[in-house]
């Protein structure tokens, strides 16, 4: 967007009425203004090395006489699908004439160096651009969500227009504004009456300060934004079935769409929503769904790629409905559902590219389910089988036929330790690795092969393993050293390891918790150093001495657990 006005005419303390304006471009392009000159300023950012380049022109000649016409002709040259003579009659009635000349400058030297684009960003002051007549001949002409980031002025003029009348507007602009709600580029609340104007296609209210966000605000979004393609409900625990209803009814081009644990989501919004665009569909923990609904999902989503279901009560038959209606499935989230090994076996035959499944806690599948996904589905990049029923040979088969497998939870898997050795030799690009109470694996002969096999780790769970102090930590400290997170919960750990991982690792995340060697010294150490903790596990022994620390580091969360 290279248009931008960024300062107008101010009034000098002499007599004469000074004209300096100072035109900007968002392409970091600057004009400076005086009574009888215009300055061209360029600025270049260069991504490769970060560095800015300045280019100053020398100054351009004025106009002699500037009309009305000749400033509308140079605004409609410049800016696409403007009427040159309603801009020169808007002009002639609300701009100063002492403005005219620097303006047509202005738009003369932009229109050899820009591209025709829509107003982003204007700032107009206490001066002949920014008198209330001519603010609103300015807004009808470009429109009332015409800059993205404006001033005061503007704003203030565009809410008498657009006012916002109801609270569930002014809430909704304020989880959107933070950054925390769509794309983060509307930094003005009152903007929301015209988001629709910038054609938003993403919103996401998945974060902490949208959870209290309810229907009536979604419907208020559905009604400003019809062009939304992608919309993140998830963790909006007040939503209900309403707020689905009214996506469907005001934006027809859906594609993905997100509501996970919205428990008062039930089948019914479900059903409204589901159509034959949808390619995403995330339900994880929306406990009133029902298996029906995920076969009528089955049924009107057949271009279906990723879904999460909800969990215990989905059934056998509906999954297969989806896996048999859903020809495109790369991405399924089944933990917790009562998917079946026959299931699991039609679902790699006939998905082939699937890349990500979770089987967490699906008790009823065996290790054939996963042998026919490793036979089949060589594509698979995450797999997730945390408390299922598998063995050494399963893995060991994943490990060997799914070269690019990035994550594996296997947390409570009866599995021996040359599966994992097998694993991190044959899938080098393993970033996440979680064997949480795998009681059968050396946890030290396991770590010692990812760090010799899997440069690239970034997280490791060993809670409840044997893992000690010694050459293990040591091996993972020197061979992944992009570890940003290691569980180290229920395990006989001492003070040393913690000085080991917090001199050599930039942690973010660590669970101490149940660790009966470690002392409030070894924890100062670990929030002291460069580690750069946001989270820390520990027991509650230590809640009287960590609570200095919670206020000495701002930005730890300290969470402490019986």
């Amino acid at each position: 967007f290279p248009f931008l006005v960024h300062r107008a005419p101010s009034v000098s303390s002499s007599s004469s009425r000074s004209t300096d304006l100072h035109w900007s471009f968002v392409s970091l392009r600057s004009f400076d203004f005086s009574a009888s000159s215009c300055s061209l300023r360029t600025q270049h950012h260069t991504t490769e090395n970060a560095q800015h380049q300045i280019t100053t022109y020398p100054p351009l000649r004025m106009a002699d006489t500037s009309t009305p016409a000749s400033v509308a002709a140079g605004l409609a040259g410049l800016l696409a699908g403007l009427n040159a003579d309603e801009i020169a009659s808007v002009l002639a009635s609300h701009l100063a004439p002492e403005a005219l000349a620097p303006v047509e400058a202005a738009l003369a030297a932009a229109s050899e160096r820009a591209h025709k684009r829509r107003l982003y960003h204007i700032d107009v002051r206490d001066d002949a651009l920014g008198r209330p007549g001519t603010m609103r001949a300015m807004i009808e002409l470009f429109g009332r969500g015409a800059g993205i980031r404006v001033c005061r002025r503007w704003r203030d003029t565009a809410r008498q227009a657009v006012p916002l009348t109801t609270k569930e507007e002014a809430k909704l602009c304020r989880a959107i504004v933070r950054g925390e709600g769509s794309s983060g580029c509307y930094d003005d609340p009152h903007l929301l009456a015209n988001l629709g104007y910038y054609n938003v296609t993403t919103i996401d209210l998945s974060h902490e300060s949208c959870k209290n966000i309810d229907d009536l605000e979604v419907n208020i979004l559905a009604k400003r934004c019809p062009k939304l393609t992608t919309v993140d409900l998830s963790r909006c625990y007040e939503l209900t079935d309403a707020c689905l209803v009214a996506l469907a009814e005001h934006c027809p081009c859906i594609k993905s769409i997100s509501v996970d644990w919205c428990r008062e989501v039930t089948s019914k919004g479900i059903v409204a929503i589901a159509n034959p665009n949808i390619v995403h569909f995330g339900l994880a923990n929306c406990s009133k769904v029902t298996p029906n609904a995920i076969t009528t999902l089955a049924e009107r989503c057949p271009k279906l790629s990723s879904v999460e279901l909800p969990y215990r009560h989905i059934t056998d038959e509906s999954i297969a409905a989806l896996v048999e209606g859903c020809e495109s499935i790369v991405s399924i989230g089944l933990e917790d559902t009562n998917v079946s090994t026959a299931t699991i076996i039609a679902l790699a035959a006939k998905h082939d590219r699937l890349t990500t499944i979770n089987l967490g806690r699906c008790l009823h599948i065996t290790p054939d389910a996963i042998l026919a996904l490793a036979e089949k589905c060589t594509r698979l990049t995450s797999i997730r089988l945390a408390h299922c029923n598998i063995n050494t040979p399963a893995v060991v088969a994943v490990a060997k036929n799914c070269p690019g497998l990035t994550m594996i939870i296997l947390d409570s898997a009866n599995i021996e330790t040359s599966a994992i050795v097998e694993l991190a030799a044959n899938c080098p690009k393993l970033i996440w690795v979680s064997l949480d109470r795998c009681a059968n694996v050396s946890a030290s002969a396991a770590v010692l092969a990812l760090s010799e096999h899997c440069p690239d780790l970034k997280v490791l769970y060993l809670s409840h393993t044997d893992i000690t102090d010694g050459a293990a930590i040591e091996a993972l400290v020197e061979g992944c050293p992009n570890v940003t997170g290691v569980g180290l919960g229920g395990t006989n750990i001492s003070d040393a390891t913690i000085e080991c991982l917090s001199d050599g690792l930039y942690l973010s995340v660590i669970n101490l918790t149940e660790c009966p060697n470690i002392s409030v010294a070894a924890i100062e150490t670990l929030t002291n150093s460069d580690t750069r903790i946001t989270y820390i596990w520990l027991d509650r022994r230590f809640q009287n001495d960590c609570t200095a620390l919670r206020l000495a580091h701002e930005g730890i969360q300290i969470n402490f657990r019986d």
